[in-house]
């Protein structure tokens, strides 16, 4: 498939609007990702290299934390301050079963005798 010149044109200004975030690019511009970065190649602009993988301590730690948090992967990402996805990623590689509470997890921590590392304040 060939772009038109005004899509093309978008595509390169992405590189700069969305500050070399090639999805977010794709998303506005209504292409894909790969035609995104192909453009970008051929004009020369940086393409940020994937997300790498996090250092083997701290995967140890999501998944060791499947337990203190009995699979709520929502408390688990707030208590350890990753995103719920990387959470759930780990703990779905490792066979561990995930909880789902769907909802308001306010009180949930009582209900699952959970102790929450952070004070919470009267806005949370």
């Amino acid at each position: 498939m060939t772009l038109d010149e005004e899509t093309i044109k978008q595509i390169i200004e992405g590189h700069k609007k969305y500050n070399g975030n090639s999805t977010e690019t794709a998303k506005q511009v209504y292409v894909s990702t790969t035609a995104v970065q192909k453009y970008w190649k051929i004009n020369g602009l940086y393409i940020k290299p994937k997300r790498k993988e996090l250092p083997e301590q701290e995967i140890r730690e999501i998944i060791s934390a499947h337990k203190k948090y009995k699979g709520v992967g929502r408390i688990a990402s707030r208590e350890l301050g990753y995103p719920i996805k990387r959470i759930l990623k780990y703990w779905k590689h490792a066979e561990l079963p995930i909880r789902g509470v769907g909802g308001n997890v306010r009180g949930l921590e009582e209900k699952l005798k959970i102790t929450p590392s952070k004070p919470r304040t009267a806005s949370s």
